[in-house]
């Protein structure tokens, strides 16, 4: 997860260059993380197919990578939480009704 900022700046939020689906679910930060307005974020997802890999979680590098549930397909997903610091955009949601 990157975000590059509004002068063109980028930070690294989070990288795990060795994610373990076992026990690597989720991350929160200690302290909240202010981003100004403006600010994009990227996320950068890639699926290991390497043979060393495919023996060590069981299944085969020989065939095609596709969407699926399945722990053997590509399911890689990235969500973010926020709220909104100022109360103007969460004032006009509520008089708008909008969602």
């Amino acid at each position: 997860f990157t975000a590059t900022f509004p002068d063109g700046t980028q930070e690294v939020l989070l990288e795990v260059p060795r994610y373990d689906f076992g026990w690597q679910t989720s991350y929160e930060f200690l302290k909240p993380r202010v981003l100004p307005a403006g600010t994009r974020l990227d996320v950068q997802l890639w699926f290991e197919n390497t043979p060393q890999r495919a023996a060590a979680n069981g299944f085969s590098n020989e065939k095609a990578v596709r969407w699926g549930g399945p722990t053997t397909d590509e399911m890689d997903l990235g969500f973010l939480s926020f709220v909104y610091l100022d109360e103007e955009p969460a004032a006009a949601t509520a008089a708008t009704g909008a969602r």
